[in-house]
């Protein structure tokens, strides 16, 4: 090993060492605006995949589900996410595995406790009486497109959509949203947070049943969770209005010993660029 590598070795362990302590126990408190979200639920399509995904410290939930979101905030900022239902303990909740944001500091502050966010290049987000159309692009490559078509009382009604209505009623908005089980630091562990928010002063919210069509550009072994053959799912627009305050409340979970770790993982976890 030359003194070069071995200085790197040196700073990503002391850079380690100080983000799990940082983030043993931290709260945020977030004041909270006009914001458009867009949610979708799957069923995942690989449960073998799935399994391998989840680093030691959480198992199968008692309903594997795959969630990918879209955040579009006022001021301009953005952010998306793709998540796979998990447990920990007697307690279920969501592993981030995707986490796209364009605010630095939303990227500092969410790395600290686990999020595994990255800067993308550009993030938009579209809307009209038609639908929506959002997309994260990084290094010249469309990572994720969202085409969302508003649907109204018709889709509601129709059986053949039954199976999608059923998942979509299991979508809610942030104020009811389940915990999330993260690693620290991100996707790498083997340290688990859990990340929980909390609303004091909640905003209006009003949710659409919609149905969405998701593209992933991405070398990374959980897009084998989403169908190949670009099926059409339902999701919903969930619009907040108003001035609200929240927590954003970071707990560690109990360690897991060096027998237990997954190192393997590692590579799975983060999409490669």
């Amino acid at each position: 090993m030359t003194a070069v590598n071995h200085e790197r070795n040196m700073l990503q362990r002391w850079k380690d060492h100080w983000h799990a302590k940082l983030g043993a126990k931290v709260s945020f408190p977030l004041p909270l605006g006009h914001t458009h979200m867009i949610k979708a639920v799957f069923e995942p399509t690989n449960l073998t995949v799935y399994e391998k995904l989840l680093p030691a410290g959480l198992t199968m939930p008692s309903k594997p589900r795959v969630q990918v979101e879209f955040l579009h905030a006022t001021p301009g900022w953005r952010e998306a996410s793709f998540n796979i239902a998990c447990r920990h303990g007697d307690n279920e909740g969501w592993l981030g595995l995707y986490w796209p944001i364009d605010s630095y500091l939303g990227y500092k502050l969410g790395r600290l406790v686990g999020y595994p966010k990255h800067l993308a290049h550009s993030m938009s987000y579209t809307s009209d009486e038609k639908g929506v159309q959002a997309q994260v692009v990084h290094r010249g490559r469309t990572e994720l497109r969202m085409e969302v078509t508003r649907q109204g009382i018709a889709f509601e009604r129709e059986p053949e959509h039954e199976r999608e209505r059923k998942l979509a009623a299991e979508i809610v908005g942030p104020e009811g949203e389940q915990p999330h089980y993260l690693q620290v630091p991100p996707s790498r562990g083997p340290s688990i947070n859990r990340l929980v928010f909390e609303e004091v002063r909640p905003l209006q919210t009003r949710a659409e049943l919609c149905s969405v069509q998701l593209t992933f550009d991405l070398d990374a072994p959980f897009t084998a969770l989403l169908p190949k053959d670009g099926r059409i799912a339902a999701a919903k627009i969930i619009e907040r209005r108003g001035r609200g305050f929240g927590w954003l409340k970071a707990r560690r979970m109990p360690t897991i010993t060096a027998l237990q770790l997954k190192p393997q993982l590692t590579e799975a976890l983060q999409p490669r660029r």
